[in-house]
């Protein structure tokens, strides 16, 4: 990745073109800080010459949900990053859902519609399904 890149409800779907082409790179590490809500990939993109690193943040995160069992065999690379069309979403309705089923005054939750969810499918066969506000990638 050249340049930095902000991704929202408005813009999602550019993750599902070429502009955001993570195939074959590897998550070389993640972390979650819950007081900032953020969850912080750190890629990197092996060139013929040289390895290229980069970060993917993930704000506003309300839930993110991750295998690890290596369906298809070991691999650190990513096969797919893609971007949850609003009635296949799974991580979204289900908060609202307890949201709106229970009385918690304190909930952080909003507006549905602000959040969006993806999922990067590695070539284990894992995947990383992320439900937040936006995207920095960069």
């Amino acid at each position: 990745m050249n340049k930095i890149m902000i991704i929202d409800t408005s813009n999602g779907n550019i993750i599902n073109s070429k502009e955001v082409y993570i195939h074959d790179d590897i998550l070389e590490e993640f972390t979650f800080n819950r007081a900032e809500k953020k969850l912080h990939l750190s890629i990197v993109k092996e060139e013929k010459f040289n390895s290229v690193r980069f970060s993917i943040d993930f704000l506003n995160v309300i839930g993110f949900e991750m295998t690890s069992c290596d369906f298809w065999g070991r691999s650190p690379h990513i096969l797919d990053f893609e971007y949850v069309e609003k009635d296949n979403t799974t991580i979204i309705p289900k908060l609202f859902e307890m949201k709106n089923n229970n009385d918690y005054p304190f909930c952080a939750l909003d507006i549905q519609e602000k959040y969006i969810e993806t999922i990067i499918t590695f070539i284990s066969g894992d995947r990383l399904i992320i439900a937040c506000k936006s995207i920095i990638i960069g």
